[in-house]
């Protein structure tokens, strides 16, 4: 969880979904990138409910970056 200022954004994952929950505003958008740095997908996220995004990759560590007008959020996840 990174709260930053009024906003908390919660990244994790499950198997081969990744869940992030946003409450703020603004929209933001959200890019996973495999471990080469390459982006995987990137979808937009609102704000004030747990959005999912199913992956169909190999199994690894890949990189979640959620980017709003202000701030900017990366964390780690595992997929199987």
């Amino acid at each position: 969880m990174e709260e930053l200022g009024n906003v908390t954004i919660i990244i994790y994952s499950i198997q081969k979904d990744v869940f992030i929950t946003y409450n703020a505003t603004d929209d933001a958008t959200a890019t996973i990138y495999n471990s080469l740095g390459q982006p995987v997908i990137t979808q937009l996220i609102t704000p004030g409910k747990t959005q999912e995004i199913s992956l169909n990759t190999p199994s690894g560590y890949y990189i979640v970056k959620a980017v709003n007008n202000d701030d900017v959020v990366a964390q780690k996840v595992f997929i199987r």
